[in-house]
């Protein structure tokens, strides 16, 4: 289980990350930052 996140500092959401082509597939377990509202991409 992933826990733990920076997002929430600055005002994020934290989400999970989508790997692409390039990413290993550890990419899937990091958290990634969005910016809060709907329809907002994970980033």
């Amino acid at each position: 289980e992933c826990t733990g996140s920076i997002c929430l500092a600055f005002g994020l959401e934290s989400c999970q990350c989508i790997p692409g082509p390039n990413d290993p597939p550890t990419k899937a377990c990091e958290l990634c930052c969005r910016l809060p509202g709907e329809n907002q991409p994970c980033l």
